[in-house]
């Protein structure tokens, strides 16, 4: 365990070094009034040592201190930048292995991650949750129309109205294509999964203005709950799609 450790991942270690830091330039300078400032400062006054040598000797323990204050900042300055700069580059990284790059939206790897931790939690808990699987309707249309840039503009907007729809604790990802999914935890009743689904329906419907030009687009939209439908992670989207082929009057075998 200590083997892996490493203090650079660890932001307290890293402001306590920089205390530290901090404390022996203070001590330094503390120790430089005390023994070399605050007795020439006494000289001066007491025997009438020239203005020039006391100048001489500020400006001496001026440039040491300053050297000293560099060699200690500078470096720690320098190593907070780099580390900086590495967990943005990282933080980037994952992020966009496990969001859709158009959307921003979760993918589908870290919808099923999510999926997967829903199930285990409602399982302890003995909670529902129910997934839904969305299709937009015109969507094909809107692209051989008006090209890829109004289809894009389509999907970014069905993804934030998605997201504004439900609550913070689901999820939404895209699945793929013009296919979006839905976790919603802690389910009280399985009937209020129909009122999200009305909900749903309702915000996409609202025309969006993309270049001067009103588009719209209808959605389908299968629910699945867990565990009454299903405890098996991939059944369990699998019935929430073919309820999405149900509603769009269909027919569409199941895996």
């Amino acid at each position: 365990m200590l083997r892996d450790f490493n203090s650079s991942n660890h932001p307290c270690l890293q402001a306590i070094a920089f205390s530290l830091k901090v404390i022996a330039l203070v001590a330094l300078l503390a120790f430089v009034w005390q023994f070399g400032i605050a007795d020439d400062w006494r000289a001066f006054a007491d025997t009438g040592i020239s203005p020039e040598t006391f100048q001489a000797h500020m400006k001496f323990v001026v440039t040491i201190t300053s050297f000293s204050f560099l060699a200690l900042i500078a470096p720690t300055y320098t190593l907070y930048r780099y580390i900086i700069r590495r967990d943005l580059a990282e933080a980037q990284i994952k992020h966009m292995a496990t969001h859709d790059t158009l959307t921003n939206v979760p993918n589908r790897n870290l919808f099923f991650d999510r999926l997967e931790h829903a199930m285990a939690s409602a399982h302890r808990h003995s909670e529902k949750l129910a997934v839904l699987f969305i299709d937009l309707d015109g969507f094909k249309a809107v692209n051989d129309r008006l090209g890829h840039d109004a289809g894009d503009h389509i999907l970014k907007t069905t993804a934030n109205r998605l997201v504004g729809a439900l609550r913070d604790s689901d999820t939404v990802a895209r699945f793929g294509g013009d296919e979006f999914v839905a976790i919603l935890t802690d389910v009280k009743d399985a009937r209020k999964v129909d009122d999200v689904v009305r909900k749903i329906k309702a915000e996409i419907a609202v025309a969006t203005i993309f270049e001067s030009k009103s588009i719209s687009v209808g959605v389908s939209i299968g629910a699945a709950v867990y565990p009454d439908h299903s405890i098996n992670i991939d059944k369990l989207v699998c019935m929430a799609d073919r309820a999405m082929y149900d509603d769009k009057k269909v027919d569409e075998p199941c895996c």
